[in-house]
């Protein structure tokens, strides 16, 4: 990424995003990582109103942002994408906290149910792309249409796993969906 740092580790990562965040910014922090993935963190005024992790948005994109081993990152000073203040991940105080590896406290308002259903549909279906590869998007469809509460994802994403046909590939996707589940919605543990 041009005009970004040289490779740095996580916390330098996080640190960087928690001065800009002290300083009042505004603008998308760029950030590419270690095994190639693109992670943009929009921020208004030095709040964070929106994270983007491939397919993932904002709540469903904390566990893509945690994973980071280290990378190179780049801010845009004034560059702004799909920032919506309805769509506000977190409140930015809390994330940063949770994102330097402190326990994330609770909202005082718990997700709606359908709020919590999409993050983690989202979680099964990035991390399935991840596994499978883009048809993911394709098999994921088919198998969470109906879905209309958790123990129904929890079904669907068995039968997504049997699609795999590798034992191996399966239990991957398996475990990576409940950990990033873990990660973004400790309240469900």
């Amino acid at each position: 990424m041009p005009g970004s740092t040289p490779r740095v580790p996580y916390d330098q990562i996080i640190a960087a995003l928690r001065d800009l965040c002290a300083a009042g910014s505004t603008g998308t922090l760029f950030i590419a990582t270690d095994d190639n993935h693109a992670v943009r963190v929009g921020l208004n005024g030095g709040e964070i109103v929106t994270l983007v992790a491939g397919d993932s948005r904002d709540e469903a994109a904390i566990p893509a942002l945690r994973a980071i081993k280290g990378g190179s990152y780049q801010f845009k000073k004034d560059l702004l994408f799909d920032a919506r203040a309805a769509d506000k991940p977190a409140d930015t105080e809390r994330l940063l906290a949770f994102l330097e590896g402190k326990k994330m406290a609770p909202n005082h308002t718990s997700p709606a149910p359908g709020d919590t259903l999409t993050q983690v549909r989202a979680i099964v279906e990035s991390e399935a792309v991840d596994v499978i590869g883009p048809m993911a998007r394709v098999i994921c469809a088919e198998h969470c249409a109906q879905v209309k509460d958790l123990p129904s994802l929890g079904k669907a994403l068995e039968r997504i796993a049997v699609e795999i046909q590798d034992a191996d590939r399966a239990k991957a996707l398996r475990s990576r969906v409940m950990e990033r589940v873990r990660q973004a919605l400790p309240t469900l543990e």
